[in-house]
Protein backbone atom coordinates (compact mmCIF):
# COMPACT_ATOMS: atom_id res chain seq x y z
CA UNK A 1 0.00 0.00 0.00
CA UNK A 2 1.72 3.51 -1.12
CA UNK A 3 1.39 5.48 1.48
CA UNK A 4 2.25 8.70 0.12
CA UNK A 5 -1.42 8.87 -1.40
CA UNK A 6 -2.74 9.85 1.63
CA UNK A 7 -0.05 12.92 2.35
CA UNK A 8 -2.11 15.86 2.14
CA UNK A 9 -0.12 18.66 -0.15
CA UNK A 10 0.53 21.72 1.00
CA UNK A 11 -0.34 25.09 -0.83
CA UNK A 12 1.88 26.62 -3.07
CA UNK A 13 1.89 29.68 -1.17
CA UNK A 14 3.36 27.90 1.20
CA UNK A 15 5.98 25.78 -0.40
CA UNK A 16 7.04 28.90 -1.54
CA UNK A 17 7.77 30.43 1.71
CA UNK A 18 9.66 28.03 2.77
CA UNK A 19 11.87 27.76 -0.74
CA UNK A 20 12.80 31.65 0.33
CA UNK A 21 13.29 31.01 4.11
CA UNK A 22 15.86 28.38 2.67
CA UNK A 23 17.86 30.54 0.35
CA UNK A 24 18.17 33.24 2.92
CA UNK A 25 19.72 30.53 5.37
CA UNK A 26 22.38 29.73 3.03
CA UNK A 27 22.97 33.34 1.83
CA UNK A 28 23.48 34.43 5.79
CA UNK A 29 25.67 31.66 6.07
CA UNK A 30 27.77 32.07 3.12
CA UNK A 31 28.21 35.56 4.17
CA UNK A 32 28.94 34.31 7.98
CA UNK A 33 31.52 31.73 6.21
CA UNK A 34 33.76 34.29 4.35
CA UNK A 35 33.32 36.73 6.68
CA UNK A 36 34.82 34.03 9.68
CA UNK A 37 37.63 32.64 6.82
CA UNK A 38 38.36 36.87 6.10
CA UNK A 39 39.05 37.02 9.75
CA UNK A 40 41.28 33.83 9.77
CA UNK A 41 43.39 35.07 7.12
CA UNK A 42 43.80 38.04 8.53
CA UNK A 43 44.79 36.67 11.81
CA UNK A 44 47.24 34.27 10.50
CA UNK A 45 48.39 36.87 8.01
CA UNK A 46 48.46 40.31 9.43
CA UNK A 47 49.58 42.62 7.08
CA UNK A 48 52.34 44.98 8.65
CA UNK A 49 51.15 48.52 8.78
CA UNK A 50 53.35 50.96 7.31
CA UNK A 51 54.40 53.65 8.94
CA UNK A 52 56.51 57.13 9.31
CA UNK A 53 58.64 58.01 11.68
CA UNK A 54 61.85 60.96 12.65
CA UNK A 55 64.77 60.51 14.21
CA UNK A 56 65.06 61.89 17.91
CA UNK A 57 67.45 64.57 17.78
CA UNK A 58 68.89 67.04 19.95
CA UNK A 59 69.70 70.48 18.93
CA UNK A 60 73.42 70.55 19.02
CA UNK A 61 73.16 66.87 17.60
CA UNK A 62 71.50 66.06 14.76
CA UNK A 63 71.54 62.32 13.20
CA UNK A 64 70.42 62.43 9.32
CA UNK A 65 69.37 59.20 8.51
CA UNK A 66 70.34 57.52 4.98
CA UNK A 67 68.60 54.13 5.18
CA UNK A 68 68.34 51.20 7.37
CA UNK A 69 69.57 47.63 6.61
CA UNK A 70 69.63 44.32 8.25
CA UNK A 71 72.17 42.16 9.21
CA UNK A 72 74.03 40.62 11.92
CA UNK A 73 76.77 40.60 14.40
CA UNK A 74 79.69 39.49 14.38
CA UNK A 75 83.78 39.25 16.04
CA UNK A 76 86.28 41.83 14.90
CA UNK A 77 87.48 40.13 11.43
CA UNK A 78 90.42 39.17 10.55
CA UNK A 79 92.00 39.83 13.60
CA UNK A 80 89.48 37.53 15.61
CA UNK A 81 88.45 34.74 16.36
CA UNK A 82 91.49 33.56 17.93
CA UNK A 83 91.99 29.78 17.74
CA UNK A 84 93.47 28.00 20.06
CA UNK A 85 95.23 24.22 19.19
CA UNK A 86 96.51 21.60 20.14
CA UNK A 87 100.36 20.99 19.79
CA UNK A 88 100.34 17.59 20.49
CA UNK A 89 98.23 14.60 19.02
CA UNK A 90 96.48 13.22 22.06
CA UNK A 91 92.75 12.28 23.76
CA UNK A 92 91.03 15.24 24.97
CA UNK A 93 90.83 14.51 28.99
CA UNK A 94 89.48 17.08 30.41
CA UNK A 95 87.73 20.43 29.17
CA UNK A 96 87.01 23.32 31.24
CA UNK A 97 85.50 26.13 28.99
CA UNK A 98 81.88 26.47 27.87
CA UNK A 99 80.67 28.72 25.13
CA UNK A 100 80.39 32.03 25.73
CA UNK A 101 82.54 31.79 28.87
CA UNK A 102 84.95 34.91 30.11
CA UNK A 103 88.71 33.86 29.97
CA UNK A 104 91.06 35.34 31.59
CA UNK A 105 95.04 35.54 30.73
CA UNK A 106 96.49 32.19 31.53
CA UNK A 107 93.60 30.15 32.65
CA UNK A 108 93.10 26.50 31.91
CA UNK A 109 90.97 25.61 28.97
CA UNK A 110 91.92 22.09 28.51
CA UNK A 111 94.17 19.10 29.41
CA UNK A 112 95.07 16.00 27.21
CA UNK A 113 95.84 12.24 28.77
CA UNK A 114 99.76 12.67 29.79
CA UNK A 115 99.73 9.08 31.23
CA UNK A 116 102.23 7.82 28.58
CA UNK A 117 104.25 11.35 28.37
CA UNK A 118 104.81 10.90 32.17
CA UNK A 119 106.06 7.42 31.38
CA UNK A 120 108.54 8.50 28.83
CA UNK A 121 109.85 11.38 30.54
CA UNK A 122 110.91 8.88 33.75
CA UNK A 123 112.84 6.91 31.44
CA UNK A 124 114.65 9.80 30.14
CA UNK A 125 115.37 10.91 33.82
CA UNK A 126 116.69 7.93 34.22
CA UNK A 127 119.01 7.74 31.60
CA UNK A 128 120.56 11.19 32.23
CA UNK A 129 120.89 9.89 36.10
CA UNK A 130 122.78 6.61 34.36
CA UNK A 131 124.76 8.93 31.53
CA UNK A 132 125.65 11.76 34.40
CA UNK A 133 126.97 8.51 36.75
CA UNK A 134 129.19 6.98 33.76
CA UNK A 135 130.71 10.31 32.76
CA UNK A 136 131.78 11.46 36.39
CA UNK A 137 133.30 7.69 37.00
CA UNK A 138 135.12 8.53 33.69
CA UNK A 139 136.75 12.33 34.46
CA UNK A 140 137.07 10.59 38.12
CA UNK A 141 139.56 7.95 37.07
CA UNK A 142 140.30 4.43 38.48
CA UNK A 143 139.64 4.33 42.63
CA UNK A 144 142.72 3.81 44.60
CA UNK A 145 142.14 0.38 45.64
CA UNK A 146 141.62 -0.97 41.68
CA UNK A 147 145.24 0.69 41.99
CA UNK A 148 146.32 -1.02 44.18
CA UNK A 149 144.26 -4.62 43.56
CA UNK A 150 145.90 -4.10 40.13
CA UNK A 151 149.67 -3.40 41.99
CA UNK A 152 149.06 -6.62 43.97
CA UNK A 153 148.52 -8.56 40.80
CA UNK A 154 151.37 -7.23 39.11
CA UNK A 155 153.74 -8.02 42.06
CA UNK A 156 152.51 -11.76 41.82
CA UNK A 157 152.98 -11.97 38.33
CA UNK A 158 156.23 -10.67 38.32
CA UNK A 159 156.88 -13.26 40.71
CA UNK A 160 155.79 -16.09 39.06
CA UNK A 161 157.86 -14.54 35.85
CA UNK A 162 161.07 -14.96 38.43
CA UNK A 163 160.82 -18.33 39.50
CA UNK A 164 159.80 -19.74 35.61
CA UNK A 165 163.09 -17.60 34.56
CA UNK A 166 164.82 -19.19 37.56
CA UNK A 167 164.17 -22.64 36.66
CA UNK A 168 164.79 -22.07 33.21
CA UNK A 169 168.11 -21.07 34.01
CA UNK A 170 168.55 -23.80 36.37
CA UNK A 171 167.74 -26.35 33.52
CA UNK A 172 169.85 -24.74 30.86
CA UNK A 173 172.82 -24.98 32.98
CA UNK A 174 173.06 -28.74 33.64
CA UNK A 175 175.22 -30.71 31.55
CA UNK A 176 174.33 -32.04 28.16
CA UNK A 177 172.20 -34.92 28.63
CA UNK A 178 171.21 -34.33 32.20
CA UNK A 179 167.79 -33.03 30.90
CA UNK A 180 166.20 -33.79 28.20
CA UNK A 181 165.21 -31.29 25.05
CA UNK A 182 161.58 -31.53 26.00
CA UNK A 183 161.84 -30.55 29.73
CA UNK A 184 164.25 -27.73 28.69
CA UNK A 185 161.59 -26.59 25.99
CA UNK A 186 159.12 -26.57 28.87
CA UNK A 187 161.05 -24.53 30.96
CA UNK A 188 161.34 -21.43 28.64
CA UNK A 189 157.73 -21.42 27.33
CA UNK A 190 156.14 -21.37 31.09
CA UNK A 191 158.78 -18.38 31.65
CA UNK A 192 157.79 -16.60 28.21
CA UNK A 193 153.72 -17.20 29.47
CA UNK A 194 154.80 -15.53 33.10
CA UNK A 195 156.73 -12.60 31.30
CA UNK A 196 153.50 -11.75 28.92
CA UNK A 197 151.10 -11.73 31.85
CA UNK A 198 153.22 -9.37 33.77
CA UNK A 199 154.32 -7.25 30.97
CA UNK A 200 149.94 -6.83 30.00
CA UNK A 201 149.73 -6.31 34.00
CA UNK A 202 152.47 -3.68 34.06
CA UNK A 203 150.57 -2.04 30.59
CA UNK A 204 147.06 -1.91 32.52
CA UNK A 205 148.27 -0.75 35.56
CA UNK A 206 149.91 1.84 33.67
CA UNK A 207 146.63 3.00 31.75
CA UNK A 208 144.32 2.78 35.20
CA UNK A 209 147.06 5.30 36.76
CA UNK A 210 147.20 7.70 33.62
CA UNK A 211 143.33 7.53 33.73
CA UNK A 212 140.21 7.38 31.25
CA UNK A 213 141.10 8.65 27.39
CA UNK A 214 139.72 11.99 26.54
CA UNK A 215 137.58 9.98 23.74
CA UNK A 216 135.92 7.87 25.84
CA UNK A 217 134.93 11.21 27.92
CA UNK A 218 133.78 13.04 24.55
CA UNK A 219 131.53 9.92 24.13
CA UNK A 220 130.14 9.74 27.64
CA UNK A 221 129.36 13.52 27.62
CA UNK A 222 127.86 13.39 24.00
CA UNK A 223 125.45 10.40 25.56
CA UNK A 224 124.64 12.89 28.69
CA UNK A 225 123.83 15.65 26.21
CA UNK A 226 121.45 13.38 24.37
CA UNK A 227 119.66 12.45 26.87
CA UNK A 228 119.37 15.57 28.20
CA UNK A 229 117.55 17.24 25.50
CA UNK A 230 115.15 13.78 25.93
CA UNK A 231 113.64 15.42 28.96
CA UNK A 232 113.86 19.01 27.76
CA UNK A 233 111.88 17.88 24.74
CA UNK A 234 109.43 15.64 26.54
CA UNK A 235 108.92 18.11 29.83
CA UNK A 236 107.62 20.33 26.55
CA UNK A 237 105.67 17.88 25.56
CA UNK A 238 103.71 17.48 28.88
CA UNK A 239 103.17 21.00 29.13
CA UNK A 240 101.26 21.16 25.98
CA UNK A 241 98.80 18.77 27.59
CA UNK A 242 97.65 21.13 29.55
CA UNK A 243 96.09 24.25 26.86
CA UNK A 244 95.95 27.61 28.34
CA UNK A 245 94.25 31.21 27.16
CA UNK A 246 96.63 33.15 25.45
CA UNK A 247 97.86 36.12 26.95
CA UNK A 248 96.03 39.00 26.97
CA UNK A 249 95.60 42.39 28.70
CA UNK A 250 91.54 41.92 28.40
CA UNK A 251 89.10 38.87 29.19
CA UNK A 252 88.94 37.17 26.07
CA UNK A 253 85.43 35.23 25.57
CA UNK A 254 85.05 31.42 23.85
CA UNK A 255 83.77 31.62 20.88
CA UNK A 256 82.71 28.09 19.84
CA UNK A 257 83.92 24.89 21.41
CA UNK A 258 85.18 22.33 18.76
CA UNK A 259 85.82 18.96 20.47
CA UNK A 260 84.26 17.02 22.90
CA UNK A 261 85.59 15.16 25.91
CA UNK A 262 87.81 12.02 24.62
CA UNK A 263 87.84 12.66 21.48
CA UNK A 264 90.72 11.98 19.47
CA UNK A 265 92.83 15.22 19.12
CA UNK A 266 95.31 15.25 15.59
CA UNK A 267 97.80 18.24 16.03
CA UNK A 268 97.96 18.13 12.10
CA UNK A 269 94.75 18.00 10.35
CA UNK A 270 92.35 19.15 13.37
CA UNK A 271 94.32 21.17 16.08
CA UNK A 272 91.50 23.57 17.03
CA UNK A 273 89.85 23.02 20.39
CA UNK A 274 88.30 26.39 20.95
CA UNK A 275 87.73 29.78 19.57
CA UNK A 276 87.89 33.43 21.22
CA UNK A 277 87.72 36.23 20.88
CA UNK A 278 87.63 40.10 22.23
CA UNK A 279 84.06 41.36 23.57
CA UNK A 280 85.63 44.95 23.15
CA UNK A 281 86.22 44.90 19.38
CA UNK A 282 82.64 44.14 17.68
CA UNK A 283 81.25 44.63 14.47
CA UNK A 284 77.96 44.28 12.49
CA UNK A 285 77.74 42.70 8.90
CA UNK A 286 74.72 44.13 6.32
CA UNK A 287 74.15 42.93 3.28
CA UNK A 288 73.37 46.49 1.42
CA UNK A 289 71.45 46.21 -2.09
CA UNK A 290 72.96 47.58 -4.97
CA UNK A 291 71.03 50.27 -5.05
CA UNK A 292 71.52 51.31 -1.26
CA UNK A 293 75.39 51.04 -1.49
CA UNK A 294 75.95 54.22 -3.02
CA UNK A 295 74.83 56.00 -0.06
CA UNK A 296 77.38 54.56 2.26
CA UNK A 297 80.91 55.75 2.75
CA UNK A 298 83.86 54.61 4.95
CA UNK A 299 83.69 56.53 8.13
CA UNK A 300 80.31 57.21 8.08
CA UNK A 301 78.48 57.09 11.81
CA UNK A 302 76.00 54.30 11.95
CA UNK A 303 73.27 53.29 14.86
CA UNK A 304 73.45 49.64 15.86
CA UNK A 305 70.28 48.21 17.33
CA UNK A 306 69.66 43.87 18.31
CA UNK A 307 66.29 42.39 18.79
CA UNK A 308 67.17 40.86 21.78
CA UNK A 309 67.99 44.43 23.03
CA UNK A 310 66.40 47.32 21.45
CA UNK A 311 66.62 49.65 24.27
CA UNK A 312 70.00 49.84 23.87
CA UNK A 313 71.58 51.41 20.68
CA UNK A 314 75.27 51.28 20.02
CA UNK A 315 77.03 54.00 18.34
CA UNK A 316 79.03 52.57 15.22
CA UNK A 317 81.35 53.40 12.07
CA UNK A 318 81.35 52.17 8.80
CA UNK A 319 84.66 50.28 8.59
CA UNK A 320 84.66 49.23 4.80
CA UNK A 321 82.69 47.99 1.91
CA UNK A 322 83.74 44.69 0.59
CA UNK A 323 84.96 44.82 -3.10
CA UNK A 324 82.68 41.83 -4.41
CA UNK A 325 79.24 41.57 -4.78
CA UNK A 326 76.80 39.01 -4.11
CA UNK A 327 75.76 38.19 -7.41
CA UNK A 328 72.55 36.14 -6.00
CA UNK A 329 71.65 38.35 -3.58
CA UNK A 330 72.19 41.66 -5.42
CA UNK A 331 74.13 43.05 -2.56
CA UNK A 332 77.05 44.25 -0.92
CA UNK A 333 78.60 43.72 2.18
CA UNK A 334 79.71 46.46 4.31
CA UNK A 335 81.09 46.28 7.90
CA UNK A 336 80.47 48.60 10.73
CA UNK A 337 82.70 49.01 13.61
CA UNK A 338 81.12 49.26 17.08
CA UNK A 339 82.55 51.61 18.71
CA UNK A 340 80.73 51.15 22.01
CA UNK A 341 79.85 47.45 22.98
CA UNK A 342 79.14 45.87 26.26
CA UNK A 343 78.67 42.81 27.83
CA UNK A 344 74.93 42.06 26.46
CA UNK A 345 76.23 41.96 22.63
CA UNK A 346 77.07 38.67 21.16
CA UNK A 347 78.42 37.20 17.64
CA UNK A 348 75.73 36.11 15.47
CA UNK A 349 72.91 38.31 17.07
CA UNK A 350 70.57 39.84 14.80
CA UNK A 351 70.62 43.52 14.21
CA UNK A 352 69.12 46.54 12.49
CA UNK A 353 71.54 48.92 11.60
CA UNK A 354 70.81 53.06 10.33
CA UNK A 355 73.22 54.46 8.00
CA UNK A 356 73.73 58.60 9.17
CA UNK A 357 75.06 61.34 6.92
CA UNK A 358 76.38 63.59 10.28
CA UNK A 359 78.16 62.26 13.04
CA UNK A 360 76.93 64.02 16.54
CA UNK A 361 78.42 66.60 17.65
CA UNK A 362 81.73 65.60 19.90
CA UNK A 363 80.29 68.33 22.98
CA UNK A 364 76.58 69.61 22.20
CA UNK A 365 75.96 72.74 24.52
CA UNK A 366 71.82 72.33 24.50
CA UNK A 367 71.08 68.74 24.52
CA UNK A 368 67.30 69.60 23.72
CA UNK A 369 65.30 67.01 22.11
CA UNK A 370 62.90 68.06 19.82
CA UNK A 371 60.03 65.68 18.19
CA UNK A 372 56.80 66.27 15.80
CA UNK A 373 53.79 67.94 17.78
CA UNK A 374 51.62 65.49 15.96
CA UNK A 375 53.70 62.60 17.32
CA UNK A 376 52.25 63.44 20.97
CA UNK A 377 50.03 61.45 22.89
CA UNK A 378 47.93 61.91 26.26
CA UNK A 379 46.52 59.74 28.55
CA UNK A 380 45.25 60.59 32.34
CA UNK A 381 47.35 63.80 31.20
CA UNK A 382 50.48 61.89 31.05
CA UNK A 383 52.37 62.25 27.89
CA UNK A 384 53.58 59.81 25.32
CA UNK A 385 54.67 58.69 22.11
CA UNK A 386 55.08 55.71 20.07
CA UNK A 387 58.70 54.27 19.27
CA UNK A 388 59.74 51.88 16.79
CA UNK A 389 62.30 49.15 18.21
CA UNK A 390 63.27 46.54 16.05
CA UNK A 391 59.83 46.61 13.88
CA UNK A 392 57.69 46.62 16.98
CA UNK A 393 55.97 49.23 18.87
CA UNK A 394 56.43 50.57 22.32
CA UNK A 395 54.98 52.61 24.42
CA UNK A 396 57.35 55.61 25.77
CA UNK A 397 56.25 58.05 28.84
CA UNK A 398 57.91 61.57 28.40
CA UNK A 399 58.07 64.91 29.78
CA UNK A 400 57.43 67.95 27.85
CA UNK A 401 59.38 71.19 28.30
CA UNK A 402 56.96 73.87 25.91
CA UNK A 403 56.66 74.21 21.82
CA UNK A 404 58.88 75.48 19.13
CA UNK A 405 56.88 75.88 15.84
CA UNK A 406 55.56 72.80 15.13
CA UNK A 407 57.75 70.67 17.35
CA UNK A 408 58.02 69.94 21.00
CA UNK A 409 60.72 70.31 23.08
CA UNK A 410 60.95 66.94 25.36
CA UNK A 411 63.23 66.95 28.61
CA UNK A 412 62.76 63.44 29.57
CA UNK A 413 61.99 60.23 27.97
CA UNK A 414 63.58 60.31 24.97
CA UNK A 415 67.18 59.55 23.66
CA UNK A 416 68.76 60.49 20.60
CA UNK A 417 69.19 58.07 17.89
CA UNK A 418 65.22 56.51 18.76
CA UNK A 419 62.70 56.84 16.24
CA UNK A 420 59.31 58.11 16.74
CA UNK A 421 56.16 56.96 14.80
CA UNK A 422 54.41 59.68 13.08
CA UNK A 423 51.52 58.09 11.18
CA UNK A 424 48.38 55.85 12.04
CA UNK A 425 48.73 56.74 15.91
CA UNK A 426 45.50 55.66 16.56
CA UNK A 427 46.02 52.38 14.97
CA UNK A 428 48.88 51.72 16.80
CA UNK A 429 49.05 49.41 19.86
CA UNK A 430 52.30 48.35 22.11
CA UNK A 431 53.92 45.38 20.38
CA UNK A 432 52.52 45.73 17.31
CA UNK A 433 54.66 44.82 14.26
CA UNK A 434 55.22 48.02 11.87
CA UNK A 435 56.99 48.51 8.68
CA UNK A 436 59.31 51.65 8.49
CA UNK A 437 58.31 53.95 5.38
Amino acid sequence: MNLNRLKIPEPAQHAGRKLWKTGLSCVICLAIGFGASEGWRRYMRPETLRVDTVLVQTAQASHAKQFTAGGWIEVARPAWPLVVSARISERLDTLSVRQGQTLKSGQTIATLYDKDVRTRLALAEAEVDAADKNLQKLKAGYRKEDIDAANARLDEAVEIERIAKANYERSKALPDGAISAESLDNDLSTFKKASAVSAQLRAALAKMKAGYRTEDIAVAQAKLTAAQSRVVLTQRELGYCTITAPESDRPLRVLRVLHRIGEWINASKAPELVSLYDPKEMQARIDVTQASIKSVVVGMPAIVVTEANPERRYSGTVLRVEPLAELAKNTVTVRVRINDPDELLFPEMVARITFLSEAPTSAPADQTILIPTIALQVDNGKSYVYVMDAARVRRQNVTTDGVVGAQTRISGGLQSGQRVITSHLASLQPGMVVQEK
